[in-house]
């Protein structure tokens, strides 16, 4: 399930940014009783899906706006300071606005507007809520150290060369089972970029 709705964040995410990209790329043309001429529903300034997610992405909104008759579009940005915005909403307005999105004389539907921006604060939270769901792995890793901690004092002071490194070690393969828990695949990351080199 974990990597289904992984899968449909990504999915989600490119939708959304294929959107805003189009909006911002092509003019919209607003047709009375209906839909703008052209315009993406997709809009990917965040650069999160493939191109075929995006694709996939636009023409699922596609079909659901003409069966619904009611504009559903998305749009991911990294960062309010990459569009020049001064909050989420006024970006959203604007761009609905600008674009001329929505369906019939009073330009019905909706902009989902998703914003992937790492900050301190949210790179710290994430990192506190990943040690508390896996919480049996964190205190493991804190019993590792502990106990080399207790070696290093009470035992075998030399023992300080080696047992850091071997902690490291140890902890790193909790922390590998855990990143595959979460969706993630370190692996993909070095076969990017091996990818690229070639």
């Amino acid at each position: 399930m974990k990597k289904t709705s992984n899968r449909l964040h990504s999915l989600f995410a490119a939708l959304a940014a294929l959107i805003l990209a189009a909006a911002l790329a092509v003019p919209a043309f607003a047709v009375e009783g209906g839909f703008a001429d052209l315009y993406y529903r997709m809009f990917d300034d965040a650069e999160v899906l493939t191109e075929d997610e995006d694709n996939e992405l636009e023409d699922a909104l596609e079909e659901l706006s003409l069966r619904q008759s009611f504009d559903v579009t998305i749009a991911t940005i990294e960062s309010m300071e990459s569009v020049g915005a001064d909050s989420m909403e006024q970006f959203a307005d604007d761009l609905y606005d600008y674009c001329q999105y929505g369906y019939g004389p009073d330009m019905d539907g909706v902009l989902l507007l998703a914003r992937f921006e790492n900050t301190t604060f949210g790179i710290l939270k994430t990192a506190l809520l990943v040690g508390v769901r896996y919480l049996f792995c964190t205190l493991l890793m804190a019993a590792i150290y502990g106990i080399m901690g207790y070696v290093i004092v009470f035992v075998f002071t030399p023992a300080f060369l080696l047992g850091m490194g071997l902690c490291a070690m140890l902890c790193s393969f909790l922390m590998l089972r855990i990143l595959y828990l979460i969706g993630g695949d370190p692996d993909a990351v070095h076969e990017e970029y091996d990818h690229d080199k070639n």
